[in-house]
């Protein structure tokens, strides 16, 4: 897969967007640097010739002249039939804000993202589509893709089935976790399998009350977005 990488616009910064291209060079990219200060019409020409599949443009100046600098590239990108590929931004956090107003422009980094966030994402990136099947989906496989950086995993259950699902949405989005591992309520985790024996006074005790086939697969759905964590999962302990 290749990337084009070009500090746009009179901005001469390079060293970030330097090291973000050496991470993709080391993630399997064909990586091309144009340079700094590159103009428009110059970053343009390269994208026509080289058709890289991801474009990342740097700037590290003030967000006014940025937001003229992007609203002149979109135009032409979109005269040329040029936005049917992946188009990232660096830079600083003003005009990253500035940047994300741009609907052709898939991802933002101000600086304060982790390298593992960013090999994450190049590596999401360099499947295709971010979607579930570029995020391995077996605990073995996901400890491969995100080697040599840990699995991370939270627990959660809230006190209804929905507000869980609503989070479990935010937390996947987030692509900050590896594995969502949903904590039921005692009666489910005791009785799920034998509903009968269920003390109803005790619902929501311990975690989300979790009764239908159903409801276990909303907060699975929930989590089918960002970077698709594993979903893990306590149910029937008495028929363990």
């Amino acid at each position: 897969m290749k990337i084009l990488g070009a500090s746009i616009g009179s901005c001469v910064h390079t060293v970030g967007l330097l090291n973000f291209l050496d991470l993709a060079k080391q993630n399997g990219f064909e990586v091309i640097y144009l340079g700094a200060a590159i103009p428009v019409d110059k970053v343009v020409a390269a994208i026509e010739k080289e058709n890289p599949e991801l474009v990342a443009l740097s700037y590290r100046l003030s967000a006014e002249p940025l937001r003229n600098l992007l609203t002149e590239l979109e135009k032409t990108l979109k005269k040329k039939q040029l936005l049917n590929r992946t188009y990232v931004f660096g830079g600083t956090f003003e005009a990253a804000n500035e940047a994300k107003k741009f609907e052709f422009i898939n991802k933002t980094f101000d600086g304060s993202e982790e390298i593992e966030d960013i090999i994450m994402f190049l590596r999401g990136t360099s499947v295709g589509k971010r979607k579930e099947q570029v995020f391995p989906q077996t605990l073995g496989e996901r400890i491969k893709f995100k080697s040599p950086f840990p699995l991370i995993r939270h627990h959660i259950g809230l006190e209804s089935v929905e507000k869980t699902a609503r989070e479990i949405e935010k937390m996947a989005e987030s692509e900050l976790l590896d594995v969502i591992s949903i904590a039921p309520d005692q009666n489910c985790q005791q009785h799920f399998f034998d509903p009968e024996n269920m003390d109803h006074s005790q619902d929501g005790a311990g975690g989300v009350p979790l009764r239908r086939k159903e409801d276990f697969e909303l907060l699975y759905k929930a989590s089918r977005r960002g970077n698709y964590p594993l979903v893990r999962c306590y149910a029937g302990t008495s028929h363990m």
